[in-house]
């Protein structure tokens, strides 16, 4: 292993939220029962809308190497635009996701330096692989959900 530990130096959110646009919806998946109350809340919406953003998202890490070695690593998020699908459901558990209809336009800012000196081979490297990240695990039809719920299912006893 050539990676002795990592270290985040810096995570900053930007200046700016992210915009929607065009929202449509897609789908309403109502259930079944027809009862009512919690039994009667819609089970899933999906739309598609236009993401626009140039908020500046960053973050750097320090990068411990073997052999004493140090690296340094700064990606910032400058631009992203795309069509995405929103997705709310309550099946199989309670949760949100979203991912790209189609591939995004993303413009990211890398700096990577290698014991103080600046290393471009690497930064160009870094920049395709990010990319190829989000259209493998975030652009359809590539798409899967990879986490598990904010707050897992609960069988809550009768109240009497």
């Amino acid at each position: 292993d050539l990676l002795e530990g990592l270290s985040l130096r810096e995570v900053c959110l930007g200046d700016a939220l992210p915009v929607f646009t065009g929202v449509r919806l897609l789908s309403a998946a109502m259930p079944s029962s027809g009862g009512t109350g919690e039994e009667a809340a819609t089970e899933e919406l999906a739309f598609e809308v236009q993401l626009e953003y140039d908020g500046g998202f960053h973050l750097a890490i320090d990068v411990d190497l073997v052999f004493g070695k140090s690296a340094y690593l700064f990606v910032r998020l400058s631009r992203v635009r795309g069509r995405l699908r929103l997705v709310f459901t309550r099946l199989p558990f309670t949760h949100w996701s979203f991912c790209f209809l189609d591939d995004p336009l993303i413009d990211f800012e890398v700096k990577s330096q290698f014991e103080g000196r600046p290393m471009p081979q690497l930064t160009s490297i870094i920049v395709n692989q990010l990319k190829k990240v989000i259209k493998r695990k975030h652009t359809l039809p590539n798409y899967k959900i990879r986490y598990k719920p904010f707050f897992p299912f609960q069988v809550l006893p009768p109240s009497e």
